[in-house]
């Protein structure tokens, strides 16, 4: 049996940036990869064969395949476990340890409970204002690419129907991902409930630009995984840390700021918890 390593957690929280780093220590994470997209010119490093699945499940179920969901739906049946299953033997044959990194895998831990209980799991958290704000900066920069192809009635429509896009994308946006921000860690939180407290870490980027070594240390002497040490700092970059917007007052519903933030203090309890140095 392969070592599994699931690296997860919400969309714009640093997962692209810290699988980049544990790719090169030495962890295969998917022979096909995602590459470069808006807000992420040094790509995505999702596992194409698990991200396209986890789409065409969606689009089963009716839902986003981006994967900004934030009400529960129908739970994986026995024929697409047995899809996620067969992508999982192929992997184990082929190596004998691995990982991959999906935030819509968020949307499935329950299935991956079953699929593969002995896996380990980092979870990337990041704070719920710069998580939401990165994600509406983002999907303005979609939506003026959007408007900027569009030429003469059509220019014009978009103009007329979609001015809000343009004008105002946290009045439109906001609310919304602060849901799926909410729905995500929520499913995190339920999933380390019912795994061994031994199988899972929590981490934040920046907590890697100092201590890279100390997760290195979990993942080879507790997890062993036969990893180098890669100096984070070597694939960390300032500048693609977007500033952080505030947004609060675009949210009506402000139960949502209380939830995200009792969310947020558990999280904050739980960073690093992952030994001493190595």
């Amino acid at each position: 049996m392969s070592k599994i390593l699931v690296i997860a957690g919400m969309h714009r929280s640093g997962t692209s940036l810290i699988t980049r780093w544990l790719n090169c220590c030495g962890l295969f994470v998917g022979d096909r990869l995602a590459g470069p997209e808006i807000g992420n010119t040094d790509g995505l490093f999702e596992d194409e064969d698990f991200q396209q699945l986890h789409k065409r499940f969606l689009r089963y179920r009716n839902c986003s395949p981006i994967g900004f969901e934030f009400t529960p739906f129908a739970p994986l049946d026995d024929s697409e476990k047995q899809q996620l299953q067969h992508i999982i033997e192929r992997r184990q044959l082929a190596h004998h340890e691995w990982g991959w990194k999906d935030p819509i895998t968020c949307l499935f831990l329950d299935a991956y409970r079953e699929l593969v209980p002995a896996a380990h799991y980092i979870f990337i958290v990041r704070d719920f204002r710069s998580a939401v704000s990165s994600l509406v900066t983002r999907e303005h920069k979609v939506d003026m690419k959007k408007f900027q192809g569009k030429k003469g009635l059509s220019r014009i429509k978009w103009k007329l129907f979609k001015r809000k896009k343009i004008k105002n994308p946290f009045q439109l946006y906001a609310e919304k991902f602060l849901k799926v921000w909410i729905h995500y860690h929520e499913l995190i939180i339920e999933h380390v409930r019912l795994i061994p407290e031994s199988h899972y870490v929590f981490v934040h980027h920046s907590q890697l630009i100092q201590s890279d070594r100390k997760l290195l240390h979990q993942l080879t002497h507790r997890w062993k995984f036969s990893l180098h040490h890669f100096p984070f700092s070597q694939v960390y970059k300032q500048a693609m840390i977007s500033e952080v917007v505030p947004f609060e007052k675009n949210i009506r519903n402000k139960e949502l700021l209380y939830k995200a933030e009792q969310i947020e203090k558990r999280f904050r309890e739980m960073l690093f918890q992952i030994g001493p140095d190595a």
